[in-house]
C-alpha cells in the first residue's frame, strides 16, 4: 500500500519513509462538543507497511476505532487520547497474539497530530524468552539434581598465581552436604566455607584442573566442617574455573564396606571351621537344539582352609580344577561327577564316607544343591570310624569269647559235674559203708571232701544259671509272686525252722518265673545264712506301687519309657546286716565282704542281673547287727490294676 498524504504540510515523509522504525500519524476527530471520538490515519510509512503482523487487514479510510474493534484491543484508544489531550507521550511493549509478534511503541502528540513510531522486537524477545526459560530449566535441574554442583571462580594474586577460589554457583544438593544455605555459599571463598578442602589436596585438584584444562574425575573420601562422608565426583574446566559435581555415595559405600566387612567375618569363620566346605560350579556343553547343555564337569568356585587342607585343593582357585581333576572319593571321580550331576538335576542331597587321597583320613560329605553347582561339605570321623572298626573288632572277639563261654557251659554241665558226681558218690559209699572201718579222722576228712564237693558243685550250677543270664527273656509270662515266694519258702522248709517270715500280697508281674524264683531263692537264702546266732529270724516281704518319678535318684533310669509304674518289693530281716559303704559291693560277682566266708559270692550278683533282665533295679541298705533290707523294682504289667 502506497501512504497517502492529506496534507502537503509533512516535507518530512521521506525522512519518516528512511526510518528503520514504523511510523504512523493519526489525526484527531472532534465532536461537536469539543472531544477527540476517534482518530483517522494520515500517514503510514513504509516500514509500517512492512509488518504485516502489526496492520494486517487495514484498509484505506479505516479509523482508529474500526480498526481496533476488529481487532479486539479497544481499550489503547483511551490512551491515546490522554496522550494527545495532555501531550505526554508513553512508551510500552504490545503483543500480537495472531502472529505471535512483539513490538516497542511510543506515542506522543506531534502539533495537532498524534504520531506512534514502534519497532519489531519479536527476535529479541524470543531469545530473552528462550534465556529465560534456559536459565528457569538449569535453575530447576540445579534445585532438584541429586548431584551436588558449584562452579568456582578462581582467585589470583598480581603474579598470576591461584591463591583461592570463590563460589560462584552452587545448588541446594551441595548447601545440604555442607548444612548451609545456597545464599550463605554464594560468593564466598573456598577458604572461608571449608578450610578442610582449602588446605587439603582438594584445592590443588582446582588449581590443577584450572590450569591444565584435564578434567578429573575420581572418588574420595571427606571429613571436616561437620560433614563424613564419601564422594564421586567430576572436575571440568568453566572459563578461569572449575565446575565440580559430585554424588554422595556414602551410604553405598558404608554398604559396601559393612559387606566386605561381613564377607571377611563370614569367610574368617569357614576357613575356622572344622567342616570342609567348597562349592562347585556346573561346567555345560550346549548341542544344537538345547536350550541348557548337559553336564560335563563341576568347576571349583571356592573352597575355605579345611577343604584344602582335606583334598589338597589350592588356596588360589584356578580354571581348569575341576570335579575330576581333584574329588574328595574313591580311586574313580566319575562315580563322584555322577552324584554330582544327580544333586544338581534332582536337588535332593547326597551323602557317603570316604578317604582323603591326601592323608588317608576318613571323612563323612554331604553334596547339596546350590544355584547350577553343589555345595560340598567334609566332616573328618577318622575317629569314630577308628572307633567303629574297633567296635567291630570288640564284637568280633567277644562273639568268640562267647562260643567259648558256650562251650565251657557244655564242658561244666557234663564233663566237670560228672567227675564231680562220682566224688559225692564214692565219699558217700565211704561214709554209710566204710565210716565203721575207717578212725574218727578218717571220717572227718571224707565228711570235708564230701562237703567241698558239694559247694563246687553249687559253684557249677551257679555258674551256669549266671552265664545263661546274659541272654535276657526269652519269653515274658505272667508270674504271680505270692505263689512263687510260697514255694521258694516251701523248699526251704527245713532250713527256716524257727524263723517267723511274714509274706504280705504281692503282685503278678511279666517275666521269667525260673529267674525270679531263683531271686527270690537267693535272698531267703541270704538271709537264712547272714542270720543272728543268739536271735531268731523275722523275714517280711511287703509290696507297694511306686511311679517312675518316684523312684530314687541314684538308681539307673529305664530304657524305654514305663508309663504304668513299678512295683517296689522290700524284703527285710534282723540278721548280722552290712556296713552301709558295702551297699555295691555287695552285687560284685565273687565278691564276700570280711568275715564271711558262706556261700559262692554268685547269689546276690544273679539277683541283681536277674532284676536288671526283667526291666528293674535291686537296691540294699543295711547296718551292721541291725539287719539288712532288700528292695526289688519290677515295671507294672501294661493294663494291670
Amino acid at each position: 500500500m502506497t501512504p497517502v498524504f492529506s496534507s502537503p504540510t509533512l516535507p518530512l515523509a521521506d525522512v519518516f519513509n528512511a526510518s528503520p522504525n514504523g511510523v504512523i500519524l493519526l489525526q484527531p476527530i472532534w465532536h461537536v462538543d469539543g472531544t477527540v471520538v476517534d482518530f483517522a490515519f494520515t500517514f503510514i510509512n513504509d516500514r509500517a507497511f512492512s509488518k504485516s503482523g502489526l496492520l494486517k487487514g487495514w484498509q484505506a479510510g479505516t479509523t482508529l476505532l474500526d480498526w481496533y474493534a476488529g481487532k479486539g484491543r479497544v481499550g489503547l484508544f483511551d490512551q491515546y487520547v490522554a496522550v494527545f489531550q495532555t501531550g505526554q507521550s508513553i512508551h510500552f511493549s504490545d503483543y500480537q497474539p495472531d502472529e505471535d509478534e512483539w513490538y516497542e511503541l511510543t506515542a506522543a502528540r506531534v502539533g495537532d497530530q498524534l504520531m506512534i513510531t514502534f519497532h519489531d522486537v519479536t527476535q529479541a524477545n524470543r531469545a530473552l524468552r528462550l534465556m529465560q526459560h534456559q536459565r528457569d530449566l538449569l535453575q530447576t535441574m540445579l534445585d532438584t539434581s541429586p548431584a551436588g554442583i558449584v562452579l568456582y571462580e578462581a582467585i589470583r594474586n598480581d603474579e598470576g598465581q591461584i591463591v583461592d577460589f570463590r563460589y560462584v554457583l552452587t545448588n541446594p544438593t551441595n548447601a545440604r552436604v555442607t548444612n548451609q544455605s545456597v545464599a550463605e555459599m554464594t560468593g564466598q571463598l573456598l577458604s572461608v566455607v571449608s578450610p578442610t578442602a582449602f588446605y587439603g589436596d582438594f584445592l590443588q585438584v582446582l588449581v590443577s584442573v584450572t590450569e591444565t584444562g584435564v578434567p578429573r574425575q575420581f572418588t574420595f573420601p571427606f571429613e571436616g566442617e561437620g560433614i563424613r562422608g564419601w564422594f564421586e565426583s567430576t572436575f571440568v574446566r568453566q572459563a578461569d574455573g572449575v565446575l565440580f559435581t559430585f554424588l554422595d555415595i556414602t551410604a553405598l559405600k558404608d554398604s559396601e564396606q559393612q559387606q566386605e566387612l561381613q564377607a571377611r567375618l563370614l569367610q574368617t569363620v569357614v576357613d575356622v571351621s572344622q567342616t570342609g566346605i567348597s562349592l562347585y560350579r556346573a561346567v555345560r556343553e550346549s548341542l544344537p537344539g538345547e536350550e541348557v547343555g548337559s553336564i560335563q564337569d563341576f568347576q571349583v568356585v571356592l573352597s575355605n582352609q579345611q577343604a584344602q587342607q582335606n583334598w589338597g585343593l589350592p588356596a588360589e582357585q584356578s580354571g581348569n580344577l575341576t570335579a575330576l581333576g581333584t574329588q574328595p572319593d574313591e580311586p574313580d571321580p566319575s562315580s563322584v561327577l555322577d552324584r554330582f550331576v544327580r544333586v544338581v538335576e534332582t536337588g535332593r542331597p547326597e551323602t557317603w564316607e570316604t578317604r582323603s587321597p591326601v592323608d588317608g583320613r576318613w571323612h563323612k560329605v554331604l553334596v547339596a544343591k546350590a544355584d547350577d553347582g553343589v555345595v560340598v561339605a567334609s566332616v573328618d570321623i577318622t575317629e569314630s570310624h577308628l572307633y567303629q572298626q574297633r567296635l567291630e573288632d570288640a564284637n568280633a572277639a567277644l562273639n568268640r569269647l562267647n562260643e567259648k563261654l558256650q562251650r565251657f557251659s557244655a564242658v561244666a554241665s557234663h564233663d566237670l559235674q560228672e567227675p564231680l558226681r562220682k566224688v559225692k558218690f564214692y565219699g558217700d559209699m565211704l561214709l554209710h559203708e566204710y565210716a565203721p572201718t575207717l578212725t574218727e579222722e578218717g571220717v572227718i576228712l571224707l565228711k570235708t571232701m564230701r562237703e567241698a564237693a558239694e559247694r563246687m558243685q553249687r559253684l557249677i550250677d551257679n555258674l551256669l544259671f549266671y552265664a545263661r543270664l546274659d541272654a535276657g527273656l526269652a519269653d515274658a509270662k505272667p508270674v504271680d509272686l505270692q505263689e512263687l515266694v510260697g514255694q521258694v519258702i516251701g523248699d526251704l522248709s527245713l532250713n527256716v525252722q524257727g524263723a517267723a517270715i511274714d509274706v504280705g500280697p504281692l503282685p503278678t508281674v511279666m517275666g521269667d518265673r525260673i529267674q525270679l524264683g531263683q531271686l527270690f531263692q537267693n535272698l531267703v537264702n541270704n538271709a537264712l545264712k547272714y542270720r543272728r546266732p543268739d536271735v531268731s529270724l523275722r523275714l517280711q516281704v511287703r509290696a507297694d506301687r511306686v511311679t517312675a518319678d518316684e523312684l530314687p535318684q541314684l538308681l539307673p533310669q529305664p530304657t524305654e519309657p514305663v508309663s504304668d509304674g513299678f512295683w517296689r518289693i522290700v524284703m527285710t530281716d534282723n540278721g548280722i546286716g552290712f556296713e552301709p559303704r558295702h551297699a555295691e559291693r555287695i552285687f560284685q560277682s565273687f565278691e564276700r565282704l570280711p568275715g564271711r566266708t558262706v556261700g559262692t559270692g554268685l547269689g546276690l550278683a544273679i539277683c541283681k542281673q536277674v532284676a536288671e533282665n526283667h526291666g528293674g533295679f535291686l537296691t540294699a541298705t543295711g547296718e551292721p547287727n541291725q539287719g539288712a533290707t532288700f528292695t526289688l523294682y519290677l515295671p507294672k504289667a501294661t493294663g494291670e490294676g
